[in-house]
């Protein structure tokens, strides 16, 4: 649902928005049973800002969200606070954003100094845009201009940096699958490149955490690192870090960058292309890393910089004697392992009083359900057992409780 101009007009009625803050802590589907047939209320609009702000409370926590205005499909796509502060980290001087949506990456670059012009088609979002920039006293150029078009009007280098944030091109994959390149999505970026290098000599691109490294290579020569962003225990979204005057990268540099709640760097680490170190039997202290590193394929940064071993080459879950501090992620004392034979295994959670685990599996032929009925327990409570197979292709468990 968009705000057209009679919704927009009607939101910013003092009797509409005292409504909406009395009623706030309701859901959308709630307030229509309750007010959906209230005369001269802009009930459904009114229904779309509340689920609206339950959302943006969550994703936007320092902004006045009762002021502003959003629409559900924007505020499921944009950036959270946090990541939105760390590019603005990122970048610096003339900034030109070039499909901003709901605009947090370019409100965040303005506040944090930066001079930005941004772009959006959408006449509602841009209203949107508008309205709440004023609320936030963030002052930034917007226009409503296709910006590839938008391109041949500037002069060289008129920025200092570009922003984009694509979109899914209508055929593209679904969300739901992990691949994606730059020709996929829209603006279509890589068809581009000459025009973007004569605008401004440097480019941040947002781009889903599963891309694919290599078309993005291929598609963007200019790459020079990828960013892996994590907050909250969760991968959120990847950035490409170009410079068009910097000779081409065989492999762009990758890296992982888990941020505290107010944008700041907490963990940083790049992959240095060194080997996983050797294999090893679970000792004293279990790790899981951050899914960034993962994605930034620093495991093997990750366990040479702490001096952890995997469970096996293509395994994921690091293991040590010591306990290491300020690890990145899950961190659990063992306080069994074995190998993995259901019935031997079920007598024994049996006599340690065991009948709830949460299960995990990696690099292992059964999933979590499959095993819980094996062990005759229930998938819950503190305790984690993860299944997995050794290097001698054998079946193993370790259960392990959350430091």
């Amino acid at each position: 649902m968009t705000i057209n101009a009679d919704d927009f007009e009607a939101l910013q009625q003092p009797a509409i928005r005292d409504a909406l803050r009395t009623h706030a802590a309701l859901q959308g589907d709630a307030f229509m049973l309750r007010f959906g047939s209230t005369a001269g209320w802009p009930s459904r609009a009114m229904a779309e800002q509340l689920r609206c702000r339950h959302k943006a409370r969550a994703k936007l926590p320092d902004w006045p969200i009762d002021e502003l205005l959003f629409t559900l499909q924007a505020i499921e796509q944009c950036s959270s606070l946090a990541t939105a502060r760390f590019k603005a980290s990122l970048v610096n001087g003339r900034i030109l954003d070039l499909c901003c949506g709901l605009a947090v990456d370019a409100i965040a670059m303005a506040q944090a100094g930066c001079s930005v012009t941004a772009h959006e088609l959408d006449t509602d979002l841009a209203r949107l845009v508008r309205h709440n920039a004023a609320k936030l006293t963030v002052d930034l150029t917007l226009l409503e201009r296709d910006s590839m078009q938008a391109l041949t009007d500037y002069h060289a280098e008129a920025f200092d940096w570009i922003y984009a944030d694509p979109d899914r091109r209508a055929g593209g994959r679904t969300r739901d699958q992990r691949a994606l390149s730059l020709a996929e999505c829209s603006p279509q970026l890589d068809t581009h490149l000459e025009a973007l290098a004569r605008v401004a000599p440097r480019m941040l691109i947002k781009l889903p955490p599963g891309l694919d490294l290599a078309s993005l290579q291929r598609e963007m020569p200019s790459c020079q690192r990828v960013l892996f962003i994590s907050h909250g225990g969760e991968c959120r979204e990847a950035l490409a870090v170009c410079d068009h005057h910097a000779a081409a990268r065989h492999h762009a540099v990758t890296e992982a960058v888990i941020l505290n709640d107010d944008g700041s760097v907490r963990y940083a680490l790049a992959d240095d292309r060194r080997p996983v170190p050797s294999a090893v039997p679970p000792a004293a202290w279990l790790y899981e890393p951050d899914p960034a590193l993962l994605r930034a394929h620093a495991l093997a940064a990750l366990a040479n910089a702490h001096g952890l071993h995997p469970l096996h080459p293509d395994v994921s879950v690091l293991t040590a004697a010591q306990r290491a501090p300020d690890f990145p992620g899950r961190v659990s004392r063992v306080i069994d392992h074995g190998r993995y034979e259901p019935k031997r295994l079920r007598k024994h959670l049996k006599q340690l009083g065991i009948t709830t685990a949460q299960i995990a599996r990696r690099h292992f032929p059964y999933p979590p359900d499959t095993i819980a009925k094996q062990l005759r327990i229930g998938s819950s409570g503190s305790r984690r057992l993860l299944c997995y197979r050794d290097c001698d292709d054998t079946l193993c468990y370790v259960l392990c409780v959350p430091e």
